[in-house]
């Protein structure tokens, strides 16, 4: 087994630590986790192979999309960097180096063609980090479902939720969402058998709950998406009734222990979201042609009013914008947001060409579905766990 092979593992494992695996700095503004120092040990072990080898990489498909929009983001940093103090130029050049690391993962596994470790495919070591979050979300709702006292850490004061180790129900939920659509695939390749699968019941069943706890009525959205694409390629109605009716009844049963939380029909944070846009909208509008900088969005929100003058650079939700397309407009303007488009529009083109004739396609097109859905409301496209499952299934659809 090579070392690249065991570094990938140890991601995989790390996974589930979410926001537990944090690295304190002194800067607040800079996330960084015990993941990234794998990640930055697969690349350098890769690129000095390559180098001591001699021999091009190959880029994919996906490659050169992934490279394009990077540049201009890139651009987009360099040309607002000047306006900006070391220290912000500082911090938004790892979130720029960050997105490029992660993508990174995408050109790993398709120039190794990394298909399986320990006998086991990639994608069931996906299920493997997904299960283990949601299992971990569902410890966190039985055992600590109080979680208001982090609001002294600038975190949402959730009451009865499953926020996981993510510590946000909305994100948590997508990433389970991205599981059970992974487990759906995996354990029903063909057509729907009257005799399923037990381990993948059981394994779906515990992710399902993680997720159905949430409250995220845009994790709910993205599941919706993604289990009615999968329905349409299968052809089955049969599959879209009894997921649509299982997740109507779940949703009619589930507990209202008290809290604004629970309740799906709360308008607050709906008002949040549209207020949100509106900002990043208006922060884009300044440069709309190469928005504001890749990612200083969190100093033109500050410059802008709209954020808490004592706690700006504490906020969790400073960094990003409530909508990941408005995100890239306001950071990388229109010309930002067309290589985005791109790329996604690419990844949709690959898979839908082979579609039919390896199922691994359908995962990343329901799971595309689903992340599409979910960013219209959050930044989920930019979101570090996000993009490490992102580029990891994009690896393992070119490798298929």
């Amino acid at each position: 087994m090579s070392l690249i092979e065991i570094l990938l593992i140890l991601l995989f494992l790390l996974f589930p630590l979410g926001q537990l695996g944090r690295i304190p700095l002194n800067n607040p503004e800079i996330g960084f986790y015990v993941h990234d120092l794998v990640i930055i040990m697969i690349l350098m072990v890769w690129l000095a192979g390559k180098i001591e080898q001699g021999k091009p990489k190959k880029m994919g498909k996906l490659g050169k999309s992934i490279l394009i929009f990077w540049l201009a983001a890139g651009i987009s940093f360099l040309l607002n960097a000047k306006e900006k103090n070391p220290e912000e130029v500082l911090t938004a050049f790892l979130y720029l180096a960050r997105w490029g690391g992660y993508a990174g993962l995408y050109f790993v596994l398709v120039d190794l063609k990394i298909k399986k470790i320990f006998n086991n495919s990639l994608s069931r070591w996906l299920i493997l980090a997904g299960v283990v979050s949601a299992f971990f979300g569902l410890i966190q709702y039985l055992f600590y479902p109080d979680i208001r006292l982090l609001t002294v850490l600038e975190w949402d004061p959730h009451y009865y939720r499953v926020v996981g180790t993510f510590l946000e129900p909305g994100f948590s939920g997508l990433i389970y969402v991205l599981t059970l659509i992974l487990i759906t695939l995996t354990f029903w390749p063909g057509r729907l058998k009257k005799r399923l699968n037990t381990e993948g019941v059981c394994l779906f069943m515990i992710v399902y709950a993680a997720f159905i706890l949430t409250y995220s009525r845009s994790a709910y959205l993205a599941y919706l998406a993604g289990m009615t694409m999968i329905a349409f390629f299968k052809k089955s109605l049969k599959f879209f009734f009894l997921f649509l009716i299982f997740f109507m009844v779940s949703t009619a049963i589930l507990p209202r222990p008290g809290g604004e939380g629970v309740k799906l029909e709360r308008q607050a944070s709906i008002w949040s979201r549209f207020q949100s846009w509106q900002q990043g909208l208006i922060i884009g509008s300044k440069k709309p042609l190469l928005g504001v900088g890749f990612n200083f969005y969190r100093y033109a929100q500050r410059d802008a009013g709209f954020l808490d003058k004592k706690n700006w650079n504490f906020s969790h939700a400073g960094a990003g914008a409530d909508n990941s397309f408005i995100f890239i407009f306001a950071t990388c303007g229109f010309v930002g947001l067309f290589f985005y488009s791109r790329l996604i529009y690419k990844i949709i083109k690959t898979a839908l060409k082979n579609i039919y004739r390896k199922p691994f396609f359908l995962v990343v097109l329901a799971s595309l579905g689903a992340l599409l859905t979910h960013a219209v409301f959050n930044n989920s496209l930019f979101y570090a766990w996000i993009m490490i499952w992102f580029w990891l299934m994009a690896g393992i659809m070119e490798n298929n």
